[in-house]
């Protein structure tokens, strides 16, 4: 019996009179159950073309339904665009550059998600990743946006967290990193971008700083391990829910994008900036906006005297405009604009609603009467809600 035909005999038992006080979730989760089973993924071997010797695997999604006609056409073209083929069958491929192309999949609750790795010959050796997740009730593209490290915390924990388990090592690993190469780095040290917990251990790893294939060996290779312990006290309630409660970093793919979906519009929209005033005082600063009124409130420091100095304001637009108090005394207004048009002087960067934002600011006296530039070395949001 077709695994199809044995889904449809049990949904028929599920809805007789004796069994119509069934929930109503349980039902829907039935449904989806049954419609992730009706799909599968199949595994295509295919030969490069240069040299006729190497084999990679790529997928092909299955469904046992002839109903699924649109679905399967939708997803799998994607996937051969991906691979830059236009046919699953060797016969009918006339290029492929691809050697030692792997993949991984999962089906779950009408999500497919498909990880590939390889290395592509073209103008050179290129080493590709990609993550792919796709609706199997319509064949469209989903984009997920796992929750990022400083999403976990309050802004005071976060910047403490930076300053005692994360800035002092990694900044001499990205030093050693510089000296490797004369390439230009195309990510900061600020930039986190795989954490786990394990254990009660927390292990956190730095992004990629060099994309260029010759200049991976001087990638800072810089990690770090914080124990539960250490970590909860920095923790929002929050990330302690996310982290501890729900053990987010120990779900599956499509688990984690479920997870997503649910979780990041309930997190708050904080940022965080690391730059100098007037080029020669560096400063670490934390804001937070809240969407439905546009007031900002936050914290900022200057590095080498490591005080706080409270801030507040309000977000016109794309303009912050914050009044800083230290001590009970206003001691001075902050404005930051976030797309100034492209300055080389200005923080330029790519957010995940598809916008370019350019981030420059200026502090001033309290009377306006003195006033010095705000340059931005490195910015990273926790969540970005109707930024």
């Amino acid at each position: 019996m077709k695994v199809c035909e044995l889904w449809q005999l049990l949904l028929l038992d599920l809805i007789k009179p004796k069994t119509m006080k069934i929930p109503f979730l349980i039902l829907i989760l039935f449904l989806s159950q049954l419609l992730s089973a009706q799909f599968s993924i199949e595994t295509v071997k295919v030969t490069e073309t240069l040299e006729n010797e190497n084999t990679s695997e790529i997928p092909k999604l299955v469904s046992e339904k002839q109903d699924d006609f649109y679905v399967l056409k939708k997803v799998n073209d994607y996937i051969l665009k991906e691979f830059m083929v236009s046919s699953f069958e060797q016969q009918e491929i006339k290029s492929f550059r691809w050697y030692d192309a792997t993949f991984k999949s999962e089906i779950k609750d009408s999500i497919l998600y498909i990880s590939y790795a390889g290395e592509y010959i073209g103008g050179g050796i290129n080493d590709i990743e990609n993550e792919l997740f796709f609706d199997l009730k319509t064949g469209e593209r989903l984009e997920n946006y796992d929750i990022p490290f400083q999403g976990l915390f309050t802004i005071q924990g976060y910047l403490d967290f930076m300053n005692s388990y994360w800035l002092p090592k990694a900044k001499n690993a990205f030093k050693e990193a510089l000296n490797c190469t004369d390439s230009e780095p195309d990510g900061t040290i600020y930039e986190i971008s795989d954490y786990k917990l394990d254990n009660g251990i927390v292990s956190i790893a730095m992004n990629q700083i060099f994309h260029k294939r010759y200049d991976y060996t001087c990638d800072p290779l810089f990690s770090a391990t914080v124990t539960v312990e250490e970590l909860l006290p920095l923790l929002s309630d929050k990330g302690k829910l996310i982290l501890l409660t729900d053990n987010y970093t120990q779900k599956s793919k499509v688990e984690t994008y479920l997870y997503n979906e649910e979780m990041r519009p309930t997190l708050p929209t904080n940022i965080y900036l690391w730059g100098q005033i007037d080029n020669k005082m560096p400063f670490t600063m934390g804001l937070n906006i809240n969407n439905e009124s546009n007031e900002v409130a936050g914290i900022y420091f200057y590095d080498k005297i490591g005080k706080n100095i409270q801030l507040k304001g309000t977000k016109d637009d794309d303009t912050f405009y914050l009044e800083e108090f230290y001590e009970g005394k206003m001691s001075g207004k902050i404005n930051i604009n976030s797309r100034n048009p492209y300055l080389p002087e200005g923080f330029g960067m790519f957010l995940e609603n598809s916008e370019i934002y350019n981030f420059l600011g200026d502090w001033s006296s309290p009377n306006g009467d003195k006033k010095l530039e705000l340059i931005f070395d490195a910015i990273t949001f926790s969540h970005i809600n109707n930024y």
